[in-house]
């Protein structure tokens, strides 16, 4: 699964690559949005991937998951202010990381985190009949209230604590059922997924939306965190990688720092891409060379993150000493 944890990184990174530098630099170009539907199953897997495993909360880890966040926030924005000459008053945003719009994901997580123990406690000891009950209403208030419906704005796109319980759940029941997937050939769901984002990709980049109302619904039931679509993608995804039995040291040691990737890919920091792509749109428009550039940027990013973790970590222990002291005193 620490395989799967860098892919979804990866697809998190291409993702804000498209919509933070290429996108604003052509707006134009259908391409980008079309490929923007594969690259949106990373935040679905990461919490698919915790809800497998489970979520075990301590004062350590939560100590250490704060310690990075504020600590990076405020270098990061002040890097904006001193670097990218943003407006000074962004340096209170590095302050406020937890709730910030922005950070939507760390926020969602740590609300997550701090209510996983009452979660597992609960889905621990469930039948069938209620772990399908409990799916169920989650899926109708996620799918149904926030994606279909949108009358209640808390729930629209996803981006809240109930469609990560409800991933989290989902994660939590493909571990219970693994020995079931386990008779599904592994590259069957790998060749569905590839069909279905082989299939959205085609429709975006040749039926522009505003021309035909309906495949715009198509892009939309595929891309938002709370579609159907986006369930279904993420399923088969985390399913395929289930299935295998892989070991690598070299993937183990990255995989440690893929939440320090996902701090540090803000939207100023691909100003330099969007700049760059607007002397390049005659060349990025091509979808095999679009690919190659991103996933060549994405993975040098994520290569220097790596290097700036490691070199953070006696930072991140110091903020784990803390946390371990209450782990002494309190047991949640």
């Amino acid at each position: 699964m620490e395989l799967l944890r860098i892919i979804s990184m990866l697809c998190i990174v291409i993702y804000h690559i498209f919509i933070f530098g290429l996108e604003p630099a052509a707006p134009d170009q259908h391409l980008y949005k079309a490929l923007q539907i594969p690259c949106h199953i990373g935040v679905p897997c990461f919490v698919l991937i915790s809800g497998y495993f489970g979520i075990h909360f301590s004062f350590k880890g939560l100590f250490r998951l704060m310690g990075m966040a504020y600590t990076y926030a405020i270098l990061v924005e002040l890097i904006g202010v001193l670097v990218f000459h943003n407006p000074t008053n962004m340096l209170a945003d590095g302050f406020l990381v937890i709730g910030h719009n922005r950070h939507w994901f760390l926020t969602t997580y740590l609300w997550l985190y701090l209510l996983s123990p009452m979660i597992n406690k609960y889905i621990k000891d469930i039948n069938n009949l209620q772990r399908m009950y409990l799916v169920m209403v989650l899926m109708f208030i996620n799918f149904y209230a926030g994606h279909i419906m949108q009358h209640e704005p808390s729930l629209v796109e996803g981006k809240n604590i109930l469609n990560f319980m409800l991933l989290y759940i989902l994660g939590n029941t493909l571990h219970t059922y693994q020995q079931k997937i386990d008779k599904i050939k592994a590259w069957n769901l790998l060749l569905l997924f590839m069909m279905i984002a082989v299939f959205t990709t085609f429709v975006g980049m040749t039926i522009p939306s505003y021309q035909l109302p309906f495949i715009g619904n198509i892009w939309y039931r595929f891309f938002g965190y709370d579609s159907i679509g986006m369930y279904i993608n993420a399923i088969l995804v985390f399913m395929f990688f289930s299935k295998l039995r892989f070991q690598s040291r070299i993937v183990n040691y990255v995989a440690g720092s893929v939440f320090s990737m996902c701090l540090l890919s803000v939207s100023f920091i691909w100003a330099f891409v969007r700049d760059t792509a607007v002397h390049l749109e005659g060349i990025l428009t091509n979808p095999v060379v679009v690919v190659f550039v991103c996933v060549a940027v994405a993975v040098g990013f994520m290569a220097f993150c790596v290097m700036v973790d490691k070199c953070m970590t006696p930072v991140w222990n110091r903020y784990k000493m803390l946390g371990i002291r209450l782990d002494s005193k309190y047991k949640i």
